[in-house]
């Protein structure tokens, strides 16, 4: 979260050019690159000085937000947003040390596929929150919560027009600039 705040509050501080036609063409295109081909070392991004690699704009991102971080945490008196930023360094440097590199290593390491590998964690999730049962206090939020969940669904279904197939065409349409 903390990298996340550095980042929003660096975008705000940076200058910034508009995003024309162009720009959301490379942004569309940098997303497909990186959802596609991100783990691999290889894997270029558009900018307006041309394709380059994920790294280096990656380095030169965390370089500003490094500033930011710094800033941040002499006002809070602290060091954590610059420890946030270091980590992001090194996971740029290291992509094993990402949480996807880090699910793949234990996969490799334990021969495991994917399915096995959430099914064993769902499992030890399980036992974990069944042994810390919920306090009087969060399963009377909860149980307002879903009270609170299920009277606006029935609300949204009386009121809503649409079909099924007409809301599934709009909730997937977002992924098709993603798409090969």
């Amino acid at each position: 979260m903390r990298l996340i705040d550095v980042f929003l509050v660096d975008a705000i501080l940076s200058q910034s050019p508009l995003c024309n036609e162009d720009g959301q063409r490379r942004n569309q295109e940098n997303l497909r690159r990186v959802v596609n081909e991100g783990r691999s070392p290889e894997v270029r991004l558009l900018t307006p000085e041309g394709d380059q690699p994920l790294k280096l704009v990656a380095h030169r991102l965390l370089d500003s937000m490094s500033k930011t971080a710094e800033t941040m945490d002499a006002e809070a008196g602290s060091n954590l947003h610059q420890q946030a930023v270091k980590a992001a360094y090194a996971r740029i440097a290291d992509p094993e040390l990402t949480p996807s590199g880090r699910v793949l290593r234990e996969m490799r390491d334990t021969n495991t596929p994917f399915w096995q590998l959430a099914l064993n964690y769902s499992k030890q999730w399980q036992k974990d929150f069944l042994a810390a049962p919920l306090g009087p206090i969060e399963t009377a939020e909860f149980q307002t919560a879903t009270e609170v969940s299920l009277h606006q669904q029935k609300a949204m279904e009386q009121d809503s027009k649409e079909s099924f197939q007409t809301y599934l065409d709009r909730f997937y349409s977002q992924y098709n600039a993603v798409k090969d």
